[in-house]
C-alpha cells in the first residue's frame, strides 16, 4: 500500500515537473527570448484568433488535437499490437479529417471519429497486427522518441526556406522540446497522461500571450 502511494506521489511530482518545463520552454522560446532580441512577436494575431471563438479553441485545440497528435506520434512508442492499431487508425482518421474543406467544422471531427473507430475495429478483427514488441532496449526507444519529436515539430511549420529565420528556429526548438517531454511522459506514465499534459500545454497557449503582455514591461 505504501509503495503504491509513493509511486503515485512520484508520478504526480514527475508530471508537474514536466509540465513546468513545457511552460518554461513556451515562455522562453516563443515570447521572452524573441522579446529580449527585439524579434517580432505577432500577439495581435494570437489574441484575435483565440478571442473570436473560445469554445472552438477549447473543443478543437485543447481537447481534439491533443488526442489526435498523441495517438499518431506517441501511442506506438510503447510498441504492441493495440498501440499500433491506435496509431494507424488515427493516421487514417486524420487523413480524412484534413481532406474536408473546412477542418474546423464539427463534421470534420465527426468523420475523423468514424474512420478511427471503423479502422480500429477492422484491424482488431483481422488480427493482422498481432505482433510482439520489436524493440526492448532503451537506446532504440529513445532514438524513436527523438525522431518522432523532430517530425512532430517539423509538421507544425510550413516548410519555406525564405521564411526561415532565428525566430523560426526558436519555435522549432520549442516544439522539439515539448514533443520530447510528452514522449517521456507517454513512456513513463501512459498515453492518457501525455494527452492530458498536451491539452494543458495547448490551453496555456491561450493564457501565456496575455501574461506576456501584462508582465513584459517589468523586463
Amino acid at each position: 500500500m505504501l509503495n503504491e502511494i509513493e509511486k503515485t506521489h512520484n508520478r504526480i511530482i514527475f508530471l508537474l515537473f514536466c509540465f513546468l518545463l513545457v511552460l518554461i520552454s513556451s515562455s522562453l522560446f516563443i515570447y521572452f527570448i524573441p522579446h529580449f532580441l527585439d524579434l517580432p512577436i505577432n500577439l495581435n494575431k494570437v489574441r484575435k484568433s483565440y478571442v473570436i471563438d473560445f469554445r472552438f479553441y477549447l473543443v478543437v485545440v485543447v481537447l481534439f488535437i491533443p488526442i489526435i497528435e498523441e495517438l499518431i506520434f506517441r501511442s506506438a512508442l510503447v510498441l504492441n499490437s493495440n498501440n499500433l492499431r491506435l496509431c494507424i487508425s488515427s493516421i487514417l482518421g486524420y487523413i480524412i479529417y484534413i481532406s474536408v474543406i473546412n477542418i474546423n467544422h464539427p463534421i470534420a471531427i465527426g468523420l475523423y471519429a468514424i474512420v478511427f473507430i471503423l479502422s480500429y475495429y477492422i484491424l482488431k478483427k483481422t488480427k493482422i497486427l498481432n505482433i510482439k514488441p520489436k524493440y526492448q532496449n532503451d537506446e532504440i526507444l529513445y532514438f524513436l522518441l527523438i525522431i518522432s519529436s523532430i517530425i512532430f515539430a517539423l509538421l507544425h511549420f510550413k516548410l519555406d526556406i525564405e521564411s526561415i529565420n532565428f525566430r523560426y528556429i526558436l519555435r522549432l526548438i520549442h516544439f522539439i522540446i515539448v514533443s520530447f517531454m510528452l514522449g517521456i511522459i507517454r513512456i513513463k506514465c501512459g498515453l492518457q497522461w501525455s494527452i492530458f499534459l498536451h491539452s494543458l500545454k495547448n490551453l496555456s497557449g491561450f493564457i501565456l500571450p496575455y501574461l506576456f503582455v501584462h508582465f513584459k514591461s517589468i523586463f
